[in-house]
């Protein structure tokens, strides 16, 4: 038989718990750490020279340790100068009769010990693998410096494939991917009249409609600023109409505008004896932003 069904009901067992670790390992999307809300997640307390892991639960390649009300401790050294002190959980799958977790510690007197990871225990199912969960100095038996290495694992969110999650939860980022809108602010003198859109990375303006209230000359005008989210990842340029008096008479005329990644608009029109122009309209203007 090349397959099998691995919960069909046997008389001979068909599911051991490298089936379920493997499951839940990626249930969890892969995540190492403390699982979020479930008891303590894993707090401290310092009693003298003992320190306490309070309860919660750890996981490493999704083999979870508990740890109950009692909780997990160690006891520093009381000798003088400063240890800096590595506490981690070591998962020990080497003796399948004797498979086990234990939290240690380890410590030098000149920097903090390098826990290193170990196997990956879906890879290798007799592997050894471990997790940092504290840092702290120790000195006479003084224990201070305490620092969490260990991340929470949240309700409900996958990681992402890369280690990376800077860039917030899944939910965030669909957010930040949605649909908004933003707002130009004009500069003195002029006011201007736009709804950017964003969806995604990609900017679109239906339509860019600025007045002159200053009565000043269209050859190169800093005119508004976009807000930040919307700015161009690189300097865009576009082209319009502008509205105004040419030798006494109503007239349109061919207008440049700018618009910078610091988020500047300027516009220009080559005819400086364009006086007393009124407006200028733009429409339908699209760029590429960067990432949110």
């Amino acid at each position: 038989m090349a397959g099998i069904l691995i919960r069909k009901p046997s008389n001979t067992p068909n599911i051991t718990n490298h089936d379920d670790a493997r499951m839940f390992r990626y249930a969890l999307g892969g995540y190492n750490g403390v699982i979020e809300k479930y008891k303590n997640e894993c707090s401290y307390t310092i009693n003298g020279s003992t320190f306490k892991i309070n309860s919660g639960e750890i996981v490493i390649d999704a083999w979870q340790y508990g740890i109950d009300a009692s909780g997990e401790s160690i006891t520093v050294a009381n000798i003088s100068g400063t240890q800096y002190y590595s506490v981690y959980l070591e998962i020990d799958l080497s003796l399948i009769d004797d498979q086990k977790g234990t939290i240690k510690s380890t410590y030098d007197t000149v920097a903090y010990p390098t826990i290193t990871k170990g196997d990956d225990l879906t890879e290798t199912q007799t592997g050894i693998a471990r997790l940092e969960l504290y840092r702290l100095t120790a000195s006479s038996g003084v224990i201070s410096n305490v620092v969490a290495q260990f991340e929470i694992i949240p309700v409900g969110v996958c990681k992402y494939a890369s280690t990376d999650i800077s860039k917030g939860t899944i939910e965030e980022r669909l957010t930040n991917l949605g649909f908004r809108t933003g707002t130009i602010t004009a500069t003195s003198g002029f006011s201007v009249s736009s709804t950017p859109t964003r969806q995604g990375n990609y900017i679109l303006i239906p339509l860019i409609l600025i007045n002159n209230e200053s009565g000043s000359t269209p050859y190169y005008n800093k005119c508004g600023n976009i807000e930040n989210n919307f700015r161009p990842k690189q300097n865009q340029y576009c082209s319009g109409l502008m509205y105004g008096v040419y030798n006494g008479s109503f007239a349109q005329s061919y207008v440049e505008l700018y618009i910078y990644t610091n988020g500047d608009l300027e516009m220009s029109n080559r005819i400086t004896s364009l006086s007393g122009w009124s407006s200028v309209r733009i429409t339908n203007f699209g760029y590429e932003a960067n990432p949110i």
